[in-house]
């Protein structure tokens, strides 16, 4: 049951983490109500060709099928992850 309190503590994470992502970040591209492919193909846009893509949860679901996405394009791919190295090592081998 969900008594409020992971929803507290996803907000605190992205408040600490947001001021990171915009730093270094080169484009942000809001992803309510889209696809993941509308989301993919919306990035691969902004970036153009010869690129790094950065990706945060890239070793599952939607995060992965970005990846997935982007290295089949040609873009040099780093995923991120934090707690399953499991998934971490497949998709590394994957991609």
């Amino acid at each position: 049951k969900n008594t409020g309190k992971t929803a507290e503590a996803l907000g605190n994470l992205l408040a600490q983490r947001t001021p990171v992502y915009e730093h270094v970040a080169d484009y942000i591209v809001d992803t309510d109500g889209k696809s993941v492919d509308e989301v993919a193909e919306e990035i691969v846009r902004l970036f153009g060709k010869g690129v790094n893509a950065l990706v945060t949860g890239g070793t599952r679901g939607i995060g992965l099928a970005c990846c997935r996405l982007f290295s089949a394009k040609g873009y040099r791919v780093t995923a991120l992850w934090s707690r399953d190295e499991a998934a971490a090592r497949a998709a590394q081998a994957e991609l």
